[in-house]
């Protein structure tokens, strides 16, 4: 009897725990599907292949030309792109939501701030182009109008998705402003207004080119060499600069010429910006005509003379204190 019972109670289990996995699935898909039908845009990023961000005074083009090339800016200038940057949009785009639908067919666009949408995003994919126009803010909160194409349905996205779409052409740009890599280079020229020396790696260690006896400290040359190979551009002033004194560009403060086996790469630092408290300066690639602006401490951590990279030469200024 209590054999029976026990089978009984076990298959009562058994059916109770499978209608509440049959249940709680049976949710999961139904949450599912409303995840999806949220979804603004059926595209996913590898399909993308053009994306177009206008604004009334800008607009900003960029291209792939198909699945394994890279993408690029190819208006208002023709520029490599932040990949990152890049990435974080086609990902906004791809799982864009609408948070509410407002309107499946609104007449009147103006009182959503779309008749003069702040941006509009268009883009292609494997299929037709698609297309998305930003406007004013709800009243009801965090969240902003937003309108798909000429169908007229409007729908309401959340502001963190708006400022990912809301790109300018400098985040959008790369900004790193030399390609070569740390670990490769092995000559580095210095060149002042007091004077020029050269650097060369061997074994490992860095050593003054034409003094034996000179010992290199090798903190203090990855100290100002690694932060001008990671540089980024904090502003892109000229594309096509002819005017070089203009910048202090003619008679540059300092230029650094970094080599490796097969490619050299030379960065001229010019005068500081006047407007931002000497805080930033002009800089120059050779071979380029394009002027930047980059964090003046780059220049101010290029030794002025030799022997500020000379080993034990800070622990000999203490001494001598």
């Amino acid at each position: 009897m209590r054999y029976r019972s026990t089978l009984l109670y076990l298959f009562a289990a058994i059916i109770l725990v499978s209608f509440y996995l049959y249940q709680t699935q049976k949710e999961e898909k139904e949450q599912t599907a409303k995840e999806e039908a949220r979804v603004i845009f059926p595209v996913k990023v590898d399909q993308l292949r053009s994306l177009t961000l206008k604004r009334e005074k800008e607009t900003i083009r960029l291209e792939k030309t198909d699945a394994d090339s890279d993408w690029s800016i190819v208006a208002p200038i023709r520029a490599a792109t932040d990949r990152m940057t890049l990435s974080r949009l086609q990902r906004t785009l791809a799982e864009l939501k609408c948070e509410r639908l407002i309107s499946e067919s609104a007449t009147d666009l103006s009182e959503f701030g779309l008749d003069k949408p702040s941006l509009v995003v268009s883009f292609r994919g494997e299929k037709e182009e698609e297309a998305l126009a930003l406007g004013g803010q709800s009243p009801m909160g965090p969240s902003f109008y937003a309108t798909v194409g000429n169908s007229g349905k409007v729908c309401l996205i959340s502001a963190s998705q708006k400022q990912e779409l809301e790109k300018s052409l400098y985040d959008l740009r790369e900004k790193r402003i030399l390609s070569l890599e740390m670990d490769k280079i092995d000559k580095v020229t210095i060149e002042r207004r007091q004077g020029r020396w050269h650097l060369y790696r061997k074994e490992g260690r860095w050593h003054l080119e034409g003094d034996g006896e000179f010992r290199v400290d090798q903190k203090k040359v990855e100290v100002f060499v690694r932060p001008i190979l990671w540089a980024d551009a904090l502003s892109f002033e000229k594309e096509a600069a002819e005017d070089f004194k203009a910048y202090g560009l003619h008679e540059p403060a300092a230029r650094i010429i970094l080599s490796d086996d097969g490619k050299t790469e030379e960065i001229l630092f010019g005068d500081p910006v006047k407007d931002t408290k000497q805080v930033s300066l002009y800089a120059m690639v050779k071979g380029r005509s394009q002027i930047v602006t980059v964090r003046k401490r780059l220049l101010d951590d290029i030794p002025s003379e030799k022997e500020k990279i000379r080993e034990g030469e800070g622990a000999r200024k203490e001494g001598s204190n």
